[in-house]
This record gives structure tokens, sequence and C-alpha cells, in this order.
């Protein structure tokens, strides 16, 4: 009892915390023009004599137009060089704030990016993490359960690297500061220490054991939907250890772990044999959602790809709320949840942003110019010291409030696979998979396209899952149609006609254990992505996908 009310304390504390974003926030929405002028003039106001500022003429931007003209579009690229200096530990070259930590971006493969993370850009992302969170609390006014959040494994390490900067935040909750990190450290059921675990099996047994044992659990925070269920995967198949480990104080890994972690994990067990009772029960029913009965909210992305497997975690969780994550980059808060509705809305009190649009890129827009129904690539310049940085997300204008975009994510403008001039983008594919399958009656419960080679050429594939097998005829009917939409992309058509690219092919993966999800998330870790920033992708542009999943190639009629 006196747990659940010191917990009911701390989310009232973490609600007056939140307040004062949330009301900013609100206030921002009346003028959004002029909020993203000021934010735009206080980064450059800050940063004028930084490096980067004085090559770029900081002291000359007086107005937006000012800032498009002295700074061109940037990529990571044209960043290169000045992280160098920044690793070296040399002040003054992208902002004028010391920079705290080089933060890794999570890419198909292992970190390719780091990204200069300074106190300016922790508190853009807490405009836009504090009146999200407050919306939440506001809806569950009640709340006096514990919370997951994303804790990732350790896979990558960087030791190895030459940096006077610190490399890499341990886990998503520093993302809030101190004073709100603190508090939301005292919610966590699962200890941050988990994440130094390096084997993956490991890791997921460590992390359900804290789960399960806690009968509180009112929020799940992942990153993606895909994570949540390769968690909950081995439920069944560990049960007896988890429920014996729970009843015992004990900790039976499948792997081993370094001795110093076992040891400081288990002070934090104590045997509770009334809890095993309780989840001998609930597991062997085969039902998750009993397991934590008052799970309130599961926040995780929605959108693109990931959509499709919100629905398992729906089936699994049927009473549970998930809400969307809105669109959140490592470099940057694009948007985020509001109140109760699926649309997101954009940070507009967080960056600075300017819009490309799809069709015209030459023309860049700002906030209060987008219209509904369009979708544009993202530009943002933030505290961080990036300026004019494409993005690559494309997004979707579903609507407005006060004035303020509601966005939807498409799909990466930079997923692109380019095997041989064809430029097969990731959001093209996007536009018309979902449609055709609902036109022949099909759904995989796992679908990809990905690029494969012969001898002399090229192919692609789309590689399927279904529960059940459906029809030959139906499956070269879908293909046929799929290929008729590839050839509507011009460089696509070219290179199939010159013969750089086969026909599309469908492999049919083998609908037994394991799921196709698992095996895709366990070969992107070995690969060296963190287990919670998999997501699920319409577009992988690595070949070798026939060699790791078990199925077969469909013969055309």
């Amino acid at each position: 009892m006196l747990k659940k009310l010191a917990r009911f304390f701390i989310y009232y504390l973490l609600r007056l915390t939140f307040c004062k974003d949330a009301l900013a926030f609100k206030r921002s929405l009346k003028d959004i023009k002029r909020t993203q002028k000021e934010i735009l003039l206080r980064i450059i106001s800050s940063n004028r004599n930084t490096l980067f500022g004085k090559k770029h003429r900081f002291k000359n931007i007086k107005t937006i137009d000012d800032f498009k003209k002295e700074v061109p579009l940037t990529d990571y690229e044209y960043y290169s060089a000045y992280v160098e200096r920044i690793k070296k530990g040399e002040p003054n070259i992208l902002t004028k704030e010391e920079v705290l930590i080089l933060e890794p971006t999570s890419g198909s493969q292992s970190a390719s990016k780091l990204i200069p993370y300074t106190r300016g850009l922790q508190r853009e992302f807490q405009k836009s993490i504090f009146p999200w969170l407050f919306n939440i609390l506001k809806t569950n006014p009640l709340l006096s359960g514990s919370m997951y959040w994303s804790i990732s494994p350790a896979l990558n390490d960087y030791k190895n690297v030459k940096s006077k900067i610190k490399i890499g935040f341990e886990n998503d909750e520093q993302y809030f500061g101190n004073a709100a990190g603190l508090l939301i450290k005292n919610l966590l059921t699962v200890p941050p220490l988990v994440s130094k675990i390096k084997n993956f099996d490991s890791f997921c047994y460590i992390t359900l054991l804290f789960l399960i044992k806690d009968k509180s659990l009112s929020i799940i925070s992942v990153w993606s939907p895909t994570f949540l269920l390769l968690l909950l995967e081995p439920l069944k198949k560990w049960q007896a250890v988890l429920i014996n480990d729970v009843e015992s104080g004990k900790i039976t890994p499948p792997e081993k772990i370094e001795p110093y972690l076992l040891n400081k994990i288990k002070k934090l067990l104590r045997p509770d044999p009334k809890r095993a009772a309780e989840l001998k029960k609930i597991i062997i029913q085969n039902n998750p959602s009993k397991i934590w009965p008052n799970l309130s909210l599961i926040s995780c992305w929605t959108e693109s790809n990931a959509g499709y497997y919100v629905k398992e975690l729906q089936k699994l969780f049927p009473e549970t709320k998930i809400q969307g994550k809105g669109l959140m980059a490592t470099e940057c808060f694009v948007s985020h949840p509001i109140n109760d509705r699926s649309e997101n809305i954009l940070s507009i009190n967080s960056h600075f942003f300017e819009f490309k649009e799809l069709n015209n890129k030459k023309q860049l827009l700002l906030a209060d110019q987008l219209k509904a129904g369009k979708r544009y690539s993202v530009v943002a310049t933030t505290s961080g010291g990036l300026y004019r940085y494409q993005l690559c997300d494309i997004v979707e204008v579903v609507g407005f409030k006060n004035n303020c975009p509601l966005l939807r994510f498409i799909g990466k403008e930079d997923n692109i696979c380019d095997l041989v001039g064809e430029k097969l983008n990731e959001a093209f594919l996007a536009s018309f998979l979902p449609e055709l399958f609902k036109k022949h009656l099909l759904t995989p419960s796992f679908f990809m396209v990905v690029p494969e080679k012969t001898h002399l050429s090229f192919y692609y594939l789309l590689l399927l899952e279904f529960k059940t097998d459906p029809n030959h005829v139906k499956l070269e009917k879908l293909r046929q149609d799929v290929e008729a939409m590839l050839l509507k992309n011009v460089h696509y058509q070219y290179a199939r006609k010159i013969g750089q690219l086969k026909k599309l092919q469908l492999f049919l993966i083998n609908n037994s254990a394991p799921k196709a999800i698992d095996t895709y998330i366990e070969r992107c870790y070995n690969f060296g992505q963190r287990g919670g920033d998999i997501k699920p992708k319409i577009l992988d542009r690595r070949m070798g996908w026939i060699g790791v999943f078990n199925g077969r190639i469909l013969k055309e009629e």
C-alpha cells in the first residue's frame, strides 16, 4: 500500500514537472509562424561565434530568408569533419554549448553516424516529450503502477572509438534530464542496469523476469512493436524457469552473464512465492494481458510498416490502449501524440522546421504554409548544431490543430535501393503494396521487399509469410500486379528493359516456427542493431535473405 501511495505521489510530481512545457506548447499554437521564427533566431544568435556560424555568416542572419541564403541544405556528410573535431574535444565547432555526448544513430546495420547532443537539444526534446507525457497523465489521473521504458541491450561497444566526448546514452530516461529522469527512474520495473547485458537471449530473460514479477505494471513504452512481441515470444518456452526464479529470487538466464552484472542484478530481486503462484495460473492460460491487469497504455511506433504489427500487439492486449509515438529521430523530435487522437502534432515549440514538397524539391515551405493531404520531406534546424538538416523522413499532413499541422509518418526518403540505377524507394512500395494485398484478399503476417542477385543480373524478392498458405494462382496474380506497379518507376522499367534486372519473384516463408519477424529481428541484431531500435521495413537493401528464411521461391504460372 505504501509503495502504491509513493508511486501515486511520483506521478503527481511528474505532472507538475511536465505542466510548464505543456502550457508553453499550447501557447505556441496561437502563432506558429512567430514561434518558429523566434526559435530559429535564438539558435542562430547563440551560435554565431562558432566555427560553423562564422563560415556561414550567422552575424548577417536577421530573417528566415537570410538563413536560407547563407546555409545550404545539409546531410550528415556535411558535418562529418566537424564531428571529428568535436570528438577531439574542440569547443565552439557547431554550437557554443558544450557537447555532452555523441549519440549514435541506428541504421540498417551498425551505427554509422554520431549526432552531437547538447543541453539545448535536450531541452528541445523535452518540449515535445513533456507535453506528450502530461497528456498521458492527464487522461490517466489515477496511475499508481510501475512502467517499463525501452531499454535496449548493449550490443555496440564504443570503447575502441577515439573520442574525448562520451558516446551514447545508456537508456531513454536520460532524455528527460535530471529532475524528471530521477522521478521516472523510481517508477521503472526493469532497472537500467539490465541494458548492460550483451547476450540478447539473456537480456530478454532478465527483462521478462522483472516484468512478470511486477503485477502493478501500468505503462509500457518501447520503440518498435516488434521489439515487445519478440520480448514476449519466449514466455511459453521459459515459463517454468521464470516462475521458479520469481518464487526463489534466483536468476537462471539461458546464457552466461558477466559475474559483476549478475551479482548486482541479484541484489534487486527478492523471493516472491505469492506472485509465482499467480503466474502459474496466468501464463498457462497463454494470455499475457492477465499478467498485468493494470496495464493501461502501450506506447510504440504505429505508423508506416509498424502499424501491421500493432494489430498483433492489440490481440495480446485487447483492453490496453496502444498509442503511437509520433516521429522522433536521433537528431530531433518532429511530432508527438496529442490527447487521445490518432494524429501526431508537429513539435512546433522544439526546433525550426522546413518542408520539401516531394513533387517540387526546390521549394521549401514553412510550418504555416503546409497543405492538408500533401506529403513532405522534413528539414530541421536544432540546438544540437544541425542546420537545415535533411532527415529524409516523409510525412503527410492529415489535418490541423490551431493551424499547426497534424502529421502521419509515411516512410524514409533515403531507404532507396539502387542496384543498377533503378532507385526503388520504400515510400513508393508503401503506397501500393497494402492496397494490392486487399485487392487479392491476402493477409500476410510478414512481408518485405529485398534485392537478390543471379550470376549476371539482379532481381527483387517479395518475402511473404501467411498463417495458412494461400492459393498459388492468387499469389501469381499478386506478383504480376506488383511487377506492373514497379514498372511505373521509369528507372526500374529501363533496368528491366536492358536486362539489368529480372522479374520480381515471390518467396513464400514456411509458416512454422520460428516466425518470420523473429528471424528478421535476429539477423538485424547480428548486424549490430540495438534490439529496441529494430524497425519493421517494407524495403531492406541487404541481400542474402533467401539463406536466412526457411521457405521457397514460387514458380511463375
